[in-house]
């Protein structure tokens, strides 16, 4: 059987990392924007194989998938073991750049294979699953429970899906897009590994969540984010350039992607060229993404 999923990418503008003994209830403070890019999955799966197959396609190049292992294993009951399963994924967003590509690949392959084998769970079963997975392999932490919670989105309790709190801004999302640009990546694993480093963005994350909540517009928001970015040590140079340059023209709604050497602003429709003819300045225009916010979330897909 044959089965596709969209899920939208969750960009993170910043994050609070939050680690326990219990799995689901790991996770992250946080914040950003789910957007209308996100990862095509379409999932093959044969039950009750000869041998266990899975394959993982990216973009047309096949890759060893730790998501779809751990997936594989907590998903797929004892009875219709062995599978054949082939996953073939078409990101549209840069990968390790602070646009979820991770948990929204986890998310959509889950949703897809239980599908696929006609799997009794409900859609917070499945997308903790996609969490466990997320977090195992250490590509994530809050991610899922971001993307379940969609928009513009701040997540106020860490955790899984169901135990995660996430709230919203509230904003017209038809008069606004989300502009991001990226230099390339940093490691979410790398970063994830330091204890003493994830102390630290706890302790500054949280205070960012803070000075949000006392004032949860757009314009704090991004202004907190930068002030996060700028704590953090994770703005480089020219994300600062790029940042002050973009801001002396008028367009404050901007920051840095977490964790990314990458940006994106909020910016009102009748601002769009403005933004892009800034951006086009600093970036090549093929790394360039506009997107709307999307707040409907994961989607099967018409076969």
């Amino acid at each position: 059987m044959v089965v596709r999923v969209f899920c939208p990418a969750a960009i993170s503008s910043f994050f609070a990392p939050y680690i326990v003994e219990d799995p689901l209830k790991c996770g992250a403070w946080g914040g950003g924007f789910t957007i209308d890019r996100g990862v095509y999955v379409e999932v093959e799966v044969e039950a009750n194989a000869e041998n266990i197959e899975l394959r993982n396609i990216i973009n047309g190049v096949e890759v060893d998938s730790c998501i779809l292992r751990i997936i594989y294993d907590l998903m797929v009951p004892s009875e219709l073991k062995p599978c054949k399963v082939i996953v073939k994924q078409r990101i549209e967003v840069p990968i390790e750049c602070g646009f979820g590509s991770s948990g929204a690949s986890a998310l959509a392959i889950s949703l897809a294979l239980a599908k696929a084998l006609k799997l009794k769970m409900t859609y917070l079963q499945i997308a903790r699953i996609a969490h466990l997975a997320d977090y195992y392999c250490r590509t994530g932490l809050g991610t899922v429970a971001g993307i379940v919670g969609g928009g513009f989105r701040l997540a106020v309790k860490p955790g899984a899906p169901g135990i995660a709190i996430v709230d919203r801004i509230p904003i017209n999302e038809d008069e606004y897009r989300v502009i991001a640009a990226t230099f390339g990546p940093i490691s979410t694993r790398e970063v994830l590994g330091e204890t003493r480093k994830l102390e630290y963005f706890t302790e500054l994350g949280k205070e960012a969540l803070k000075n949000i909540l006392k004032e949860p517009t757009p314009e704090n928001f991004m202004k907190q984010c930068r002030i996060f970015a700028l704590k953090s040590g994770f703005m480089t140079n020219r994300i600062r350039g790029i940042i002050e340059n973009t801001m002396n023209n008028g367009l404050t709604n901007i920051t840095q992607n977490m964790i990314g050497e990458a940006v994106h602003a909020l910016v009102h429709v009748s601002e769009i060229d403005k933004a892009l003819s800034i951006f086009k300045k600093h970036f090549n225009e093929e790394n360039i993404i506009v997107a709307q916010i999307d707040s409907r979330g994961p989607r099967y897909i018409s076969t």
